[in-house]
């Protein structure tokens, strides 16, 4: 029996510039059958018209003051659907990332119950900018984290301590224990919280790091937007 997949993502306006080289990674996907949505927390509904005409299935999740209560809530929409719905796994699959056409058979394959693909990004480091996998692995110090160069230096199944969101196989049994969900202090973004509440729960975490895909920052800055929202928030007290 085929399992029943739920690609999908949060998205918004800000992710434009990679919307259309995006949907056709989705269409490009082999295996033989999956729903998609996307759940887009623009202000306006017009980037979720511009994902409609492109022939792809988009819902409008709610918009809050900042960017990174926005993409929580609407990931917990996606969440919802895989256990409403019954799908067997979520793919989160974030909007500038580009995966091989295969990556459900080969994350599937493994029957772990949060496995993660590999998907790269530029860190800035003692003043020197490097490129380094969005996967992290113990340290020697329990509550530490590693970049895991290793893993990618020799491809694999690896264990590992954390990850981000954006090419990550979740089963439904792990939605049924954990939701989404920042620190108080919103000192990252949901996917480090995700991670900490899989230990909690006595979920493994894995990364084929095989399973390699592009990573479209170009058109994004955080660091902009984190700029905006908080002296938005200033103006607000």
């Amino acid at each position: 029996m085929t399992a029943r997949i739920l690609v999908g993502c949060p998205t918004s306006e800000h992710k434009a510039y990679c919307l259309e080289e995006y949907v056709q990674g989705i269409k490009r996907l082999s295996y033989p059958k999956f729903d998609f949505l996307f759940v887009d927390n623009s202000k306006s509904d017009a980037y979720t018209k511009k994902i409609k005409q492109l022939g792809c299935m988009a819902v409008k999740g709610p918009y809050l003051p900042y960017a990174k209560d926005r993409i929580v809530a609407s990931r917990n929409l996606l969440r919802e659907k895989v256990l409403n719905e019954r799908y067997d796994y979520f793919l989160s699959l974030e909007q500038d990332v580009i995966p091989p056409v295969d990556v459900i058979e080969q994350l599937l394959v493994h029957h772990k119950d949060v496995i993660s693909g590999l998907v790269f990004t530029q860190y800035e480091i003692k003043g020197e900018k490097k490129i380094k996998p969005l996967l992290w692995g113990f340290s020697d110090a329990e509550d530490r984290m590693r970049f895991m160069d290793d893993a990618v230096a020799q491809p694999g199944l690896y264990r590992i301590k954390a990850c981000g969101l954006g090419c990550i196989l979740i089963s439904r049994r792990v939605f049924e224990k954990i939701s989404f969900r920042l620190y108080d202090n919103k000192s990252t973004f949901d996917d480090i919280p995700f991670c900490d509440d899989c230990h909690t729960n006595g979920i493994t975490l894995f990364a084929d790091t095989h399973v390699k895909c592009r990573h479209l920052i170009s058109g994004m800055d955080w660091d902009k937007i984190d700029r905006e929202e908080k002296d938005a928030g200033s103006r607000r007290l």
